[in-house]
């Protein structure tokens, strides 16, 4: 192994490690050790990571997590050092990528970012237990970091419940159901408030030849990784070391299971299209970021009709919404629509009624409500053959429906501005 795919395989741990990096910190802080957080409060252009990134270092380095890479983490790490040596405060850095501390050339990234610098001891234990607890159970709370700040009410926990309410201003009381990590100012104060037990999760409905691999690349890219399947001996621990629950029951019925929420994606690739119609209407019960399911236009349509003709109205339960978020629309339209079912009229062969009956104008809305909420055929269009390739298309639709992606060549987008 060369000393570059050492350090590709390291930094693939501390990535793989970053949704653990609480219950790490956690254990570590009750060892009686000694560490620090560095934090990416704010982004200015273009950067590697958005608000809310974090990475952990200990004694000996980096324990979890990332804040981009790069010169731009290596300057953080030499900053990070001193702070963990005792020979500067917390920091709050402003770290420019358009170049580096040794290099003439300009980094991938020409932005710049803010990431704030701390100490964490033992008086933090608890707190930090309660956010492992809801990373790992998935608990919506609200950490606040006072930028600036020191000792046991440097870190704060913010839930719905209540919880530390006797140490937390009225003013913080306000961001409990923050959707983004943001930076505020309560008074003469400056606090970080950032969302927790919302970590992604990747439901893949079916345990076959492309779920594996979809399996291991959700994982490494932070998805929390549930696998439905009525066959044990395909849905199981041997197929799936990667994913974080195993659900081996009928497909509807393990998506019943799922604690499905607008953090929640769904993706069906059973073995049968009597399967994949099956955990489809399950899943339009509910209201996840993304559905998906795999199969030819001239199927999917033929199901998606079926389902819209005996459950016209298609409302999730539990008062759940039915319509989609303007920006889901407007995405859907920048690059979900040309990999999808597209709703146009210049390619009339194309068009979601083409070969339905349109004796009622109600069948066809329906139609196009069910249509809209649900991802098929699945995937961006990469030529993927192989079932590596084909999951890797999936993964690029789901992660540019999270990230707001358009799911177009780089290259075509650079006259583009940033909106």
């Amino acid at each position: 192994m060369t000393n570059g795919q050492r350090h590709a395989a390291r930094y693939n741990i501390f990535m793989a490690n970053e949704d653990r990096l609480w219950r790490i910190a956690h254990e570590r802080l009750l060892a009686g050790e000694k560490l620090v957080l560095c934090t990416l409060v704010a982004s200015h252009g273009s950067t590697p990571r958005e608000a809310g990134a974090r990475m952990l270092i200990g004694a000996h380095g980096l324990l979890a997590g990332t804040v981009g890479g790069g010169c731009g983490e290596a300057e953080v790490m030499v900053s990070a050092r001193k702070v963990f040596a005792g020979n500067l405060p917390s920091a709050l850095l402003n770290v420019d990528l358009a170049g580096d501390l040794n290099q003439t050339e300009t980094q991938a990234c020409g932005g710049s970012m803010d990431v704030y610098v701390e100490t964490l001891d033992q008086r933090l234990a608890a707190t930090i237990g309660l956010l492992a607890d809801s990373e790992e159970h998935r608990k919506r709370r609200v950490v606040a970091t006072k930028i600036g700040g020191g000792g046991e009410e440097s870190l704060l926990l913010i839930a719905p419940e209540g919880e530390r309410a006797k140490i937390l201003t009225p003013a913080l009381h306000e961001y409990t159901q923050i959707d983004a990590a943001k930076l505020v100012t309560v008074g003469s104060d400056r606090w970080f408030v950032q969302p927790v037990g919302t970590r992604e999760v990747l439901v893949i409905v079916g345990s076959g030849h492309v779920a594996q691999p979809l399996s291991r690349m959700a994982a490494m890219l932070g998805y929390r990784v549930v696998v439905i399947d009525d066959r044990s001996a395909f849905a199981n621990e041997t197929n799936f070391p990667d994913a974080s629950s195993i659900v081996v029951s009928s497909h509807a019925a393990g998506l019943k299971t799922c604690g499905i929420d607008g953090f929640t994606n769904i993706v069906i690739i059973t073995r049968g299209h009597q399967f994949d119609e099956e955990a489809l209407r399950e899943a339009l019960n509910h209201s996840p970021r993304y559905i998906g399911m795999i199969g030819s236009k001239r199927r999917a349509l033929a199901t998606l009709k079926r389902i819209s003709e005996t459950n016209p109205s298609n409302q999730p339960h539990d008062g759940c919404r039915t319509e989609r978020h303007a920006d889901d629309v407007s995405q859907a339209q920048r690059y979900g629509e040309r990999n999808r079912h597209p709703v146009t009229t210049e390619n009339p062969s194309l068009r979601l009624d083409s070969g339905f009956r349109r004796n009622d104008g109600q069948n066809k809305s329906d139609l196009v409500s069910v249509t809209e909420r649900v991802h098929t055929p699945i995937g961006l269009d990469i030529g993927a053959q192989t079932p590596e390739e084909i999951a890797l298309a999936i993964m690029a639709e789901v992660v540019a429906q999270r990230r707001g992606g358009s799911g177009m060549p780089l290259m075509t987008l650079r006259a583009t501005p940033k909106r």
